[in-house]
């Protein structure tokens, strides 16, 4: 329930994981909520279409910068490492600064990499260029964590908890709009020209900095007042506390599985989505277009799902069923795979995967920050994204090690990818934590509601 700034409200909130009960004057939302959230949006989209933009041109980058297809294709390799140096740094300036200097940190270091990668085309020597590659590449991973972990600590400090689930789900759609984006923008630039791959970075270097700069729109807490009784209650709690904290929390582990293997398997699937279907005798153009349905299914399911659960509050029971739609999609693609022939499975496979995959990004992050209150959100936002960077790394080592040495074929990868959707199920069925948040908004309703109730007895009292 929100309230508006017209609304005053006292009342007591009740004490939650060994917090004292503070006093609560005022419930108000902010309109600024939108250009915080925009900001966090552009942040998300510009560093994902950096990690993506040589993933659909990769001969003709390969041909610019005179080196193989791997070193381009391990750009992206590098790019996911840097994730795990800059998740502490990142996690602390969340927490200590606020999201304003946050998104400036990560605009400023992301529009640097993409700089670099720039200047590169001004190098005299091969090795020099591909060191600037490098370095670019790495630094716009770098800046990845800091703009990724925002959006849960903006959607609680900014935004009412009826609008709080669809707020985080929007601005996660950064990243796979801005992978879509990036893999848009350089095959219509390049058109197989090397010639224009410094083209192509000039571009990504100014979009970087022209999103970069949409960070000042960012404020750390509304100065209207809190918009939900969660976020009046918090308290600052030094960094290594919430980290204690958060590390005794068992329920918080088993959502940090579930969500890890639902991204990293999600991931692997598009990524290789060519190499499981191809050797099959499926076209390009059908891997292709699966990619598209994964992630476009799964865009509309998150909007439709934040919708309605930020109204129905049934997270828990939402993401074991979206947990079962992916496992469902991903033996459905196996099967559409390995009979050649059955696009129309391989579609279905995909729809499933879609909209039982992507929607899990915003729920696992806002089923994070409850289970885990009052641990600031950017802490478990963090951690969740660190484990799921690591584990997409490794499956995608083990995916490549597991191609049939007889006929090319990845079918044993994709057995892997159904078994670790099916780890994930497991795992989410044992998860029973309590909403945290919700429960002392609940709380803070009802004593509400009997205040009320009180001051219209004493107003009938008054006029009897």
């Amino acid at each position: 329930m929100a309230y508006l700034a017209s609304d005053t409200h006292h009342a007591e909130c009740a004490p939650v994981a060994h917090q004292p009960a503070p006093q609560i004057a005022q419930l108000v939302v902010s309109k600024w909520r939108f250009p915080v959230a925009l900001a966090v949006f552009l942040a998300i989209l510009s560093n994902n279409a950096q990690y993506s933009i040589y993933g659909s041109v990769t001969a003709t980058a390969a041909q610019h910068f005179e080196s193989s297809t791997t070193t381009i294709t391990s750009l992206a390799l590098w790019n996911s490492a840097a994730f795990i140096p800059s998740f502490y740094p990142s996690t602390w300036l969340l927490d200590t600064h606020g999201i304003k200097a946050g998104l400036i940190t990560s605009g400023a270091i992301n529009s640097l990499g993409a700089l670099i990668r720039w200047l590169s085309f001004y190098s005299s020597t091969t090795s020099s260029r591909i060191a600037m590659l490098y370095t670019g590449s790495i630094l716009c991973g770098l800046a990845s964590p800091t703009a990724t972990d925002t959006s849960t600590k903006t959607a609680a400090l900014w935004f009412p908890e009826n609008e709080r689930l669809l707020a985080n789900s929007v601005m996660q759609l950064g990243t796979p709009l801005g992978i879509a984006l990036g893999s848009f923008i350089a095959p219509a630039i390049v058109n197989q020209d090397p010639s224009l791959i410094p083209a192509l970075n000039r571009l990504m270097f100014i979009l970087a900095a022209i999103f970069g700069l949409s960070s000042f729109l960012a404020s750390n807490n509304p100065s209207t007042g809190p918009p939900s009784a969660s976020a009046a209650a918090r308290q600052d709690v030094p960094f290594w506390e919430d980290m204690l904290l958060i590390m005794k929390n068992g329920p918080f582990w088993i959502l940090v599985w579930v969500f890890a293997v639902i991204i990293a398997t999600f991931g692997t699937m598009v990524t290789f989505v060519s190499n499981y279907a191809q050797p099959f005798g499926y076209t390009e153009t059908d891997c292709g277009n699966q990619a598209i349905v994964m992630v476009g299914s799964g865009i509309l399911m998150s909007l439709v799902v934040g919708y309605i659960l930020d109204r129905t509050k049934a997270h828990r029971p939402t993401i074991k069923i979206l947990v079962t739609l992916f496992l469902a999609g991903t033996g459905v693609f196996y099967l559409g795979c390995v009979n050649p022939g059955q696009l129309w499975v391989l579609y279905a496979g995909s729809v499933l995967a879609g909209i039982g995959g992507i929607p899990v990004v915003g729920i696992a992050m806002e089923l994070g920050a409850e289970c885990s209150y009052p641990v600031a959100e950017a802490i478990s936002s963090g951690i969740l994204m660190l484990s799921s960077q690591v584990l997409t790394m490794a499956m995608i080592a083990a995916t490549n090690s597991l191609i049939d040495p007889v006929n090319g074929t990845l079918w044993r990868g994709l057995i892997l990818i159904v078994a670790f959707a099916g780890s994930a199920l497991v795992a989410a069925m044992f998860y029973s934590a309590p909403n945290r948040r919700m429960d002392l908004e609940k709380q803070y309703e009802e004593r509400l509601k009997l205040a009320n109730a009180f001051k219209l007895l004493k107003c009938v009292d008054c006029f009897g």
